[in-house]
């Protein structure tokens, strides 16, 4: 009795350790498989697995030194300076679209309303984009980054002889989607003009030269083929990034561009722009550190 109970027992015994050796086989197995495939296949579990966002920044692509598309085709500029050295100081992961103006914001009635880029998430928010009172009732905007000025452009030798002055009447053509409106010109104490509003700025000069307006009034110091009337306007407060109402962009962004502030990378991108990238200096603000302004 004795005997077969012991036989029993290495049977057992012997059972038992088999099935570990095979379980610590199978494990070893195991494991080689999912080295491989971290090794060869890493971008894969990124790409599927990350749930890290990446903000998608609109930029019209034609508003050198501001933001340009170079000689490669690649987006480049003072926004993109900024942009990039904010989102690595928030640590966030941001990328560029060249979008035009109309994709992000456009006016309807007198009013703006967001663009198709804006609404379908195409992009996050919209860089170098002018903070009004008007546009503050649709969209919410980061801290401003650079200031704004706007200006009368007339038909070269000014034959219609306009003067903003002796607006009252005077046939005024506007960008679509632009801040500079009736309502910045009544900011301005401009009253009494006519508006033309002008889908983009082929049709906006077409207006000036055919001598359908007297004045283009844009924000732009410089457009060829016209004649910049003397004097610079002011009705809004600066340039920043524009997102659609509740998105919490502005408060990752507004923290990480007071640290850039304080360290004085703010001052040195806004002074290494004219060298990097040609075209006039960013009217840059006075940013002090240790003022959150």
């Amino acid at each position: 009795m004795q005997l077969v109970e012991k036989d029993r027992t290495r049977e057992w015994t012997s059972f038992f350790t088999n099935l570990m050796t095979m379980v610590f086989d199978i494990s070893k197995a195991l494991t080689f498989v999912l080295l491989a495939l971290t090794t060869h296949c890493g971008a894969c579990f990124k790409t599927e697995f990350s749930t890290e966002k990446t903000y998608v920044f609109a930029a019209s692509g034609n508003r050198r030194p501001l933001n340009y598309v170079d000689e490669n085709g690649n987006l480049k500029g003072f926004d993109l300076d900024i942009a990039n050295r904010v989102c690595s100081v928030a640590g966030k992961k941001c990328t560029f679209a060249k979008l035009p103006l109309g994709c992000v914001t456009n006016s309807a009635g007198g009013k703006f309303v967001p663009g198709k880029a804006l609404v379908t998430g195409e992009a996050d928010g919209c860089l170098s984009t002018t903070i009004t009172a008007e546009r503050e009732l649709v969209f919410d905007f980061t801290r401003a980054y650079y200031k704004t000025t706007a200006r009368f452009h007339v038909a070269p030798g000014n034959p219609r002889h306009f003067s903003p002055e002796e607006i009252q009447g005077k046939k005024i053509t506007f960008l679509n989607g632009t801040y500079t409106n009736m309502d910045c010109l009544k900011r301005l104490g401009l009253n009494g003009a006519v508006p033309v509003v002008a889908n983009g700025l082929r049709d906006a000069l077409a207006n000036v030269l055919e001598n359908r307006v007297d004045a283009l009034f844009a924000p732009r110091p410089v457009i060829p083929g016209v004649e910049r009337v003397p004097g610079e306007y002011n009705c809004a407060k600066g340039s920043g990034v524009m997102v659609l109402k509740g998105n919490t962009l502005p408060e990752w962004w507004n923290r990480a561009f007071q640290r850039v502030v304080e360290s004085g990378d703010y001052r040195r991108i806004c002074d290494a722009s004219p060298a990097r990238h040609g075209g006039r200096p960013v009217n840059c603000f006075n940013y002090q550190p240790g003022v959150v302004g």
